[in-house]
């Protein structure tokens, strides 16, 4: 099925963009007019090694649009103000912290590899599992974050809590257009106020897209894998657009569309 992606803006960010202050694998945070808040740019990139696949920016975009507003609406606070344009977002300024939390309901490839587990088992409990964000992502412990002082027992609880609800949010939400929850990925940030910025506020940041979020089909039983040890980068657009068709955040159009291209 082919694609296009609506045109529809809020503005021209041209005006509105400052100095850049982060880049990562797959986006790039500006500043903004407004000093509490960066522009999110959702770039092509699927690794840095590879070509682009054109147009998964503006995917991973909608989709991360889509599950922020909606946990918003549910009062599961988010660092998410709006969308701007078809590859941007207006987010708040958090200061992040260093590790990300990885919750897990089947086994994927991972887990099947650490733990002799077979692929697509499901879990009898809902794993957590905290990473460093590194290059190498090591996995760490709630002691080692404590540790570390990175964060404190009330935070990591409130994390976990959030995290709960998410799941059980995302989990409803898939299922319901016959995809199931494998796993999904989580970081958090805080966002400080009061006259001596003493105050501070949890609240879930990065994105929620298929780069943070594995699929398995419901009907076919297929892992909709995005990792490129597992498949080819053309398999990998295709699942981009797939689970953006699921979800209905793409409108489908005539034959003259172009589909996502890799290149």
């Amino acid at each position: 099925m082919s694609i296009t992606f609506s045109t529809r803006t809020s503005t021209d960010l041209s005006a509105q963009r400052k100095k850049q202050v982060y880049e990562g694998k797959r986006k790039v945070l500006f500043e903004s007019q407004d000093p509490g808040a960066y522009i999110c740019h959702f770039t092509d990139v699927v690794h840095p090694d590879l070509p682009i696949v054109s147009g998964k920016g503006v995917i991973n975009n909608r989709i991360s649009e889509l599950f922020f507003a909606r946990l918003n609406q549910l009062n599961i606070p988010t660092h998410f103000i709006r969308r701007l344009n078809m590859r941007e977002q207006l987010i708040r300024a958090t200061d992040p912290f260093p590790f990300k939390i990885k919750m897990h309901t089947l086994a994927n490839n991972d887990l099947s590899e650490r733990f002799c587990l077979e692929k697509g088992t499901p879990l009898p409990r809902t794993l957590f599992e905290y990473f460093m964000k590194s290059s190498s992502n090591p996995l760490m412990s709630r002691e080692h974050i404590m540790t570390f002082g990175w964060s404190n027992e009330i935070e990591l609880d409130d994390m976990t809590e959030i995290a709960r609800r998410v799941h059980d949010f995302l989990y409803g939400y898939f299922m319901a257009v016959g995809l199931r929850l494998v796993n999904f990925t989580l970081e958090f940030g805080r966002l400080y106020s009061g006259e001596f910025m003493e105050q501070s506020e949890l609240l879930m940041i990065d994105e929620l897209s298929p780069d943070t979020i594995e699929l398995q089909d419901v009907a076919t039983g297929d892992f909709l894998s995005l990792n490129m040890v597992e498949t080819d980068l053309a398999t990998v657009a295709a699942t981009y657009q797939h689970i953006a068709e699921r979800l209905k955040v793409l409108h489908a159009v005539n034959s003259s569309s172009t589909p996502l291209s890799v290149g």
